[in-house]
């Protein structure tokens, strides 16, 4: 047997049968249907509860603002829910690079503002701006494990 009529075997038997393929799609969209009443009632309870239940936010004693930098990043995020639930006004701040992160549009998070990355050299004077524009009362930086090193 040639080196071609073996590769022609080989390609012949990988492809699979039409009619098993149109099978299994079918098979699939059938259970995805009839599971979608499922899905639908588990997220409209999930969303009924998170709407509902939702903590309310307690008013601190003395409530300060609060300015997070490394807002790209989770732990950024966890802080800003703390604060914001303990009372306090929350400033995220990133560099420019990551403007577009999800985390501004949290609610946990008063104001989201860009400055210049670390290495810049106008990151310092960029920061104070920050800090004397929004009236900072404590600043609490988070980094990422790559630049703490």
């Amino acid at each position: 047997m040639t080196a071609a009529a073996l590769a022609s075997q080989v390609g012949k038997a990988a492809r699979p049968d039409p009619v098993v393929t149109v099978a299994k799609t079918a098979g699939m969209l059938l259970l995805l249907s009839a599971a979608a009443p499922v899905n639908l009632a588990v997220t409209a309870v999930a969303l009924a509860h998170t709407t509902l239940a939702r903590p309310s936010r307690r008013t601190a004693d003395r409530p300060r603002t609060v300015l997070i930098s490394g807002g790209k990043m989770t732990k950024a995020l966890a802080l800003a829910r703390s604060f914001h639930q303990a009372g306090h006004r929350v400033v995220l701040v990133e560099s420019h690079k990551y403007r577009l992160t999800g985390h501004r549009f949290s609610r946990s998070v008063d104001r989201f503002l860009t400055i210049p990355a670390p290495e810049h050299p106008d990151y310092a004077a960029a920061l104070l701006r920050v800090v004397l524009q929004e009236k900072v009362d404590v600043y609490v930086p988070v980094c990422s494990p790559v630049s703490s090193q």
